[in-house]
This record gives C-alpha cells, structure tokens and sequence, in this order.
C-alpha cells in the first residue's frame, strides 16, 4: 500500500507585498493628463464691491452667445468668423482708445463649452490682429517678431480687456 503524498504548497504571505509595491510603483511612474483650461487673471476678492459701471458706451463692445450658438454683436446677429474683424476695427478706430476699449462676453447657461471657447479664440484673435498692424505701423515688424520690450510697449497700448460677464438665461 502506498502512503498519500502531501501536495506541495506554495507560499502565499509575501505575495500581498509583492502586488502592494506593485501598485505603490505604477502609482508613482503613471503620469495624469490634468486639462489646462482657460487662464484666465481673476479680479481680487473685496468686502465691499465697486458700484456697477455706468451703462455700456463707445467703449464697450458687447458680445452675446445664446444656447443655441447665435451669435449677437451690439445686438445685431454676426457669425464666429467675422468676430476678430470686428473686434479688430473696434479696437483700433471705433473705441475711443485701445486703452479704454473693453470687450464684454456674455454667455448664456447653457452655451456649449465649444461655442464659448470658438467666440473667445474669435476675440483673441481680434486682438493679435490689432497688435499686430500697431507694431507693423510703428515699428514696421509684425508683434510676434518684437522683442520682448517692445511686446510689452505693443501690450500697454493695446491691452487685452476682455469681460467675462455672468451667464444669464436669454435662451435662444
């Protein structure tokens, strides 16, 4: 008669270490893709607030984008890619100063994110055009070819004041 041989066994303790410093390593080397959104410089944060400014002038130029993607420019309808024209000839000869022209976007709540993004690259761009016929008139080189010190003389004169209103519900 022969004697039952004994399986061998296999030892299982260190085999939750082995998987524990498997995850701490993948952990450690994966890398994760954070979205970098839009930069955008917010204003301080005051106890008090300033009282509302007075009610839109030459100054201003307003842009409106409802649910639906319509676009509304000083209250007229205009299309994404005409808007850099606009804001470039507000800028330059409608306003009363580049220094003083500010660009008001106004969305509504449920304005698709691509919308928004394709009228705030539109406005974007009418700025780099402005900038870049100022530099081209006043230093005869388009703004990307300056010098660090003359983009910042180009940036005083034609600053970037774009404001980002509230959304509100005007629906479509």
């Amino acid at each position: 008669m022969s004697v039952p041989r004994k399986l061998p066994e296999i030892n299982a303790g260190s085999m939750a270490d082995i998987a524990f410093l498997l995850l701490v390593f993948f952990l450690v080397s994966t890398a994760i893709d954070q979205d970098a959104g839009i930069k955008v410089k917010l204003p301080a944060h005051v106890e008090t607030p300033p009282p509302p400014p007075p009610k839109y002038d030459e100054n201003v130029l307003l842009v409106q984008l409802n649910s639906l993607g319509n676009l509304l420019v000083e209250g007229k309808s205009a299309q994404v890619t005409v808007l850099p024209g606009q804001v470039h000839r507000f800028l330059l000869t409608e306003a009363e100063s580049p220094q003083k022209a500010i660009v008001s976007l106004k969305g509504d709540r449920l304005t698709s994110y691509e919308s928004y993004i394709a009228v705030h690259d539109a406005i974007r761009t009418g700025y780099r055009t402005a900038r870049d016929e100022w530099s081209s008139i006043h230093y005869g080189r388009k703004y990307a070819e300056l010098s660090d010190e003359l983009r910042d003389v180009v940036k005083e004169e034609i600053p970037m004041l774009i404001s980002e209103a509230e959304p509100t519900d005007f629906g479509g």
